[in-house]
C-alpha cells in the first residue's frame, strides 16, 4: 500500500517526504498589519496623515519619533519569516497570554499531496521553527475514510512533527515513542476567527475564484 501511494505526484507517505526532491520554496509576501480599524502593509503606513488616532491594533504610536511602529515584543521571539509563513493555509500562528507571537507553528490539517510549495516551506523551516501537529480535521493525523479526502499513509503525520496536540484514545498505539503528545485539540484554544482559517473556508475561496475566472472568460 505504501509503495503504491508513493508512485503518484506529491507527498503521500513518509517515504515520499524523506526521498522525493522538492523545488526551492517560494515564501509568500507578509500579510498586512492590523492598524485597529483598518489594515496597511506596515505600521508606519497606518496613520495616512491622521496621526496617533489611526495607529492601533498591532501598532503603537511613538510620541518622540511621531511615528507608528510595531508594538514592542509582538514579533520579537519569532523567526524573521514567521509572519509570512502563518499566512499559508494549514499553518496556524501561536500567541501567548500577552498576545506575543512565539516561534511555534501548529499544522492544523493534512497538507494536500500536491501542495508542493507548502511541503517545501515546511521542510526548509522545520529546524528553525517548532512545527507541531494539532487534531481538528477529520481523523488527522491518521488517513480519513472519507472518499473525497486525499489519502496518505498513517506513518506520515504521526512521524514528521516532534510533537502532536491530539485526541487519540490510545496515542501510544499511533505515535512513535520519540513524538511528544498532549491531549488537546483546536477547540481548546481561543481562536479569533476559526472559520475563516478553516480548510472549508479555503475551498470556498478557491471555488469563488474559479467562478470569477469563468465569468470573465464568458464576457
Amino acid at each position: 500500500k505504501s509503495k503504491n501511494m508513493s508512485q503518484g505526484v506529491g507527498i503521500r507517505s513518509l517515504y515520499d517526504f524523506q526521498h522525493k526532491k522538492l523545488p526551492r520554496p517560494i515564501l509568500p509576501s507578509s500579510p498586512d498589519v492590523s492598524c485597529g480599524g483598518h489594515f496597511s502593509p506596515s505600521c508606519e503606513e497606518c496613520p495616512q496623515g491622521n496621526g496617533a488616532a489611526w495607529c492601533n491594533g498591532e501598532c503603537v504610536w511613538n510620541k518622540e519619533q511621531q511615528k507608528c511602529l510595531t508594538m514592542p515584543g509582538k514579533w520579537n521571539y519569532t523567526h524573521p519569516d514567521y509572519r509570512a509563513l502563518v499566512s499559508v493555509g494549514p499553518f496556524q500562528e501561536v500567541v501567548n497570554q500577552d498576545d506575543v507571537r512565539v516561534n511555534i507553528i501548529l499544522v492544523k490539517r493534512p497538507l494536500e499531496p500536491n501542495e508542493i510549495n507548502t511541503w517545501a516551506l515546511f521542510k526548509k523551516y522545520k529546524n528553525d521553527i517548532l512545527f507541531l501537529g494539532i487534531s481538528s480535521f477529520e481523523m488527522y493525523p491518521r488517513s480519513s475514510p472519507n472518499p473525497f479526502s486525499s489519502n496518505f499513509t498513517n506513518d506520515l503525520y504521526t512521524t514528521i512533527y516532534p510533537g502532536f496536540l491530539q485526541m487519540e484514545r490510545n496515542p501510544e498505539q499511533i505515535f512513535p515513542k520519540e513524538v511528544k503528545t498532549v491531549l488537546l485539540s483546536e477547540s481548546d484554544f481561543k481562536l479569533d476567527i476559526p472559520l475563516e482559517k478553516s480548510f472549508a473556508f479555503e475551498k470556498k475561496e478557491k471555488k469563488k475564484k474559479k467562478k470569477k475566472g469563468t465569468a470573465s472568460l464568458k464576457k
